[in-house]
């Protein structure tokens, strides 16, 4: 477990207050259930205990609490740190002679309950009309005397905590402290953190409220039971911080539903690259690949499939940080693998020689370490959110994740198939105009990328503003997208108009034919006029996804890989290549044309249950 420093005193990060063994919560356990409770958190990493003296049934008697939390700790005492309370009135000083004198009798009571020589962090419980600054003078001299290692003082203000740390030095402040009292952070703790004094706050689950537990409703104890009066578990507080309690929860749902997603995607990654390392050469075959490249391919995509664990969860994560509305973040990473895969690609390829392996070797380090740091940084990014996780893999989850997922993955597999079936027809003309046309393909993804970060962005935007009951937000995001499409689409195409020939050769190299230059610039020259249809498609898809409108999102999609293939496997082989990329286009704009009637129903907007208006 992490530690932190109370002054100079380390303690784990998460401690043990152990009031309730003997007070506060109803009837108490028995002793032996209380020591074996300690002794486990111990053994779970757990170094820091707090109690009191006068943690006692009914607060009748002094001690009860510290000889368990002794009892329990005598064995490791070294290897713990042991905080303790105690309170003191006026006319008891008076009596003992002085302040020290009474403060070292309650000290050395709370030793021998202890079992120990010295306690390590001491407070005063409560003010309790004696001056503080005679308190902190005893606890310097107690400090001396090496009974005590540091002290603290609880529930006061700012003005008592610079009284006391001006006399000696105060290791910590114990201040009621959680998600529901906050009022801490506005002196309190900043004074704490200007002056080197730790801050421990108690009851930081607010007795039990933000468990979950615990509604309007609940009958607690009646013997002993702090709850029945605590004013943040009144009856209009609870109900008050209702709100908060289902937000914790919706944030624990949240983890379950990341964990279940990265472990089922995960297994399915193994699986699927498994099935492609014992098949990918017999596809290479039915698709027609000609037998001079056949060995090369069947290496590439041995490679690729080794890596594709790495690629699953690369996306997952993508995905996840933009539900999460950290949408800059797997664009920092999509940029870092794009130019580090291009860095590897010219040390493998052109320094070690080798080749299409290089290439593919360059793909899979670049996104396994993409995959790995989205990985590290989503795990941070879930620390900061509330609520815990409380099942690791959940089958509620993941039926509901299916619901939505399995026709997108339908939609996907069959998209797949279909752009093999168009490969194969484009092996069919040989290798040279192979070479070309995956050229151009590549350089049809990169024109893509923008396209689909606006269509993937729109997507967790509606969503979003879905869940807010704000679907005319979801109309207006709609319509800027399309002005970023034109915008993007209109750089893309002057590129490609005018740099067409360039951008194929420096894929293709030296060594590439006058027939797949040919090939790859013809295909660009083509294509880069209708890139703002693949734009409409992906940002009106995008919406149709992110409201949970997947079977018309299926729909259209099919509806794009029919024409397709249709035009590549009829057309092709009669009128020449170039009917493969006339059906590009062709494709595109069915597919936006059904999804965007789709969009203009407004059925979109009864995923609530909402009363479906024809879009804007």
């Amino acid at each position: 477990m992490k530690t932190r420093l109370l002054r100079d005193i380390e303690v784990s990060e998460v401690g043990m207050g152990c009031m309730a063994f003997s007070h506060g919560y109803g009837q108490i356990p028995p002793e032996e259930y209380s020591v074996e409770a300690i002794r486990n958190a111990y053994r779970k990493g757990c170094t820091f205990f707090d109690t009191a003296e006068i943690y006692s049934p009914n607060l009748s008697g002094i001690g009860h609490n510290e000889r368990i939390v002794g009892k329990a700790l005598h064995g490791v005492r070294e290897q713990v740190v042991i905080a303790t309370k105690l309170f003191l009135n006026g006319f008891e000083a008076i009596g003992r002679g002085s302040v020290y004198h009474a403060v070292r009798s309650h000290l050395e009571e709370s030793l021998r309950r202890l079992r120990t020589d010295r306690v390590d962090l001491y407070y005063l419980h409560r003010m309790g009309g004696v001056s503080v600054e005679k308190i902190a003078e005893a606890m310097g001299r107690l400090m001396e005397d090496g009974l005590i290692r540091g002290w603290g003082l609880s529930q006061v203000d700012v003005p008592v905590i610079k009284k006391a740390n001006r006399v000696t030095p105060l290791s910590a402040i114990q201040n009621i402290y959680s998600m529901v009292e906050r009022d801490a952070e506005q002196c309190v703790i900043p004074y704490c953190l200007e002056n080197n004094i730790g801050f421990v706050p108690f009851s930081p689950i607010a007795s039990g409220l933000l468990s979950g537990k615990i509604t309007v409703d609940t009958q607690f104890e009646r013997h002993d039971d702090v709850r029945n009066w605590v004013p943040q578990l009144s009856k209009a507080n609870i109900a008050g911080n209702q709100p908060t309690i289902d937000l914790l929860k919706k944030y624990a749902e949240m983890k379950n539903a990341i964990f279940t997603a990265c472990l089922s995607f995960l297994v399915l990654s193994i699986v699927l690259g498994g099935f492609g390392l014992l098949t990918g050469r017999r596809i290479l075959m039915l698709l027609n690949t000609p037998g001079d490249i056949l060995d090369v391919a069947a290496e590439y995509l041995n490679i690729y499939f080794c890596g594709l664990p790495f690629l699953f969860m690369y996306n997952v994560f993508s995905a996840m940080f933009n539900a999460l509305g950290k949408s800059k973040i797997p664009l920092c990473f999509l940029i870092f693998s794009s130019l580090f895969n291009i860095g590897l690609d010219f040390l493998l390829v052109k320094r070690f020689g080798m080749g299409v392996a290089g290439v593919a070797w360059a793909t899979w380090i670049a996104q396994g370490i993409s995959a790995v740091l989205s990985l590290c940084v989503l795990c941070l990014e879930l620390k900061k959110l509330g609520g815990r996780s409380t099942k690791y893999y959940d089958m509620s989850e993941l039926h509901s994740m299916a619901k939505v997922a399995l026709p997108s993955i339908l939609q996907q597999s069959t998209v797949s198939i279909g752009m093999m079936l168009v490969q194969s027809v484009v092996n069919g003309f040989g290798t040279e105009a192979l070479a070309g046309f995956s050229a151009a393909m590549r350089v049809e993804s990169i024109c893509v990328v923008p396209m689909a970060g606006i269509g993937n962005a729109l997507s967790s935007y509606t969503a979003q503003n879905i869940g807010a009951r704000k679907q005319e937000r979801v109309v207006e995001g709609y319509h800027v997208s399309q002005w970023m499409v034109v915008a993007c689409g209109a750089v893309i195409c002057v590129v490609l108009e005018l740099f067409h020939r360039g951008i194929i050769l420096f894929f293709l190299g030296t060594e590439g034919t006058d027939t797949a230059v040919s090939t790859g610039q013809d295909y660009l020259n083509f294509i880069g006029w209708y890139f703002c249809l693949i734009g409409f498609k992906m940002t009106v898809d995008g919406l149709l996804r992110g409201a949970g409108d997947m079977k018309m999102f299926t729909l259209a999609n099919l509806a794009n890989l029919f024409i397709r293939v249709m035009i590549a496997v009829w057309l092709a082989p009669r009128f020449g290549i170039e009917m493969v990329w006339y059906a590009v286009p062709i494709g595109w704009f069915v597919n936006w044309a059904v999804s965007y009637a789709e969009y203009r129903t407004g059925k979109w907007r009864k995923i609530y249950g909402q009363e479906a208006t024809p879009a804007r």
